[in-house]
């Protein structure tokens, strides 16, 4: 089958890679620096507890979850469990579930974990698994529920409200958070020493705000600029952080979109759309595209009719016309937004 295929291309693709990967001094700082050990894993230090802890109990759990947001290190530590663990290479399965989502790829891991590892330990790791489907969790829930003796299961997600609560409460569950300030420095210092350089005290600064606590994002940033002039790195960083802004922003204005003021937060709600509209400087399409994207989301949780009747109203009225979509468009549509209820007031009492 051709998802048999995959699993097994994953095996031979590793065996492959391992001859033929670069060498640690040509790879990226995000995989370069990557923490192998708990040791060396910055932050998040209960979970780090927690986890040391439970490999050295007998009887530990062999199903984790990792939730938190891209960058945080979810996968990291499925691969330092993988090396606690001392699972063969060959025994260890990686699966995207956001390209292999279907009930068959879970039929396909069920015939794997039925053969026994040649090293007593075999693990499977799914990354984005919120991509399955319903049906594909509600089958990984098998797996999660009473793994063979020799599997383990470790599962990382961004998204941990689409998993299914069943397959949820099977797992030992972590929740892994941004680095605060005095961390994320941590990090940087020690890569710079490692690639023996140096940044000014307002470029490390500015770095760390770009970061967004993000050590993914830091490191993709550091070598960005780590070999810049000063005037250089400190415009890659500006274009980094207003990017952080203006993401920020977006969100603020699509909150504001959805919620249901009453006539008399009409006007205040214009005003806050307004000077959120003044500090973006997006392309406009891309900022189009964003609100389209917070608002699908926000149509899959909401709870009540109206909300996703006002969520749908929004997502038609910026998918009109998206080819000739420009600033003044922008601005009419969250004027109408905000004031629609309004509007339907009046032709109410006419």
């Amino acid at each position: 089958m051709e998802n048999e295929k995959q699993l097994e291309n994953t095996t031979d693709n590793k065996n492959r890679n391992s001859t033929l990967a670069p060498k640690e001094s040509e790879q990226p700082f995000h995989i370069k620096y990557r923490p192998k050990s708990f040791d060396e894993f910055l932050g998040n230090e209960e979970t780090i507890k927690s986890l040391k802890s439970f490999l050295t109990q007998k009887g530990h759990p062999r199903t984790y979850l990792f939730t938190g947001p891209s960058g945080t290190g979810k996968t990291t530590l499925g691969r330092i469990i993988v090396k606690e663990l001392g699972v063969y290479q060959n025994e260890i399965f990686e699966i995207n579930a956001s390209n292999n989502r279907g009930i068959e790829t879970m039929r396909e891991i069920e015939k794997f974990s039925s053969h026994f590892p040649f090293g007593n330990v075999m693990l499977f790791m799914f990354d984005e698994v919120h991509g399955l489907t319903g049906d594909a969790q509600r089958a990984l829930l098998k797996l999660a529920e009473e793994p063979p003796r020799y599997v383990y299961v470790v599962l990382c997600t961004t998204n941990p409200e689409k998993l299914l609560d069943t397959l949820k409460n099977r797992c030992q569950s972590y929740a892994l958070n941004p680095l605060d300030e005095d961390t994320m420095n941590t990090l940087i210092l020690r890569v710079l020493g490692e690639e023996k350089a140096e940044l000014t005290p307002e470029i490390m600064q500015m770095l760390i705000k770009a970061s967004e606590g993000i050590p993914r994002k830091a490191l993709m940033l550091l070598e960005r600029i780590i070999y810049l002039a000063k005037d250089e790195q400190e415009r890659e960083l500006l274009d980094a952080s207003q990017e952080v802004a203006s993401r920020d922003g977006i969100r603020d204005l699509c909150r504001i979109l959805v919620s249901e003021s009453s006539r008399t937060d009409h006007n205040n709600d214009w005003e806050d759309i307004k000077e959120i509209l003044k500090e973006l400087n997006s392309p406009v399409e891309e900022i189009r595209k964003v609100i389209m994207e917070n608002m699908a989301s926000f149509l899959l949780y909401a709870t009540s009719e109206a909300e996703k009747e006002k969520a749908l109203r929004i997502m038609d009225d910026f998918s009109k016309g998206s080819r000739n979509f420009d600033k003044p468009t922008l601005v009419r549509i969250c004027y109408r937004a905000t004031h629609e209820s309004e509007d339907e007031e009046e032709n109410c009492s006419e």
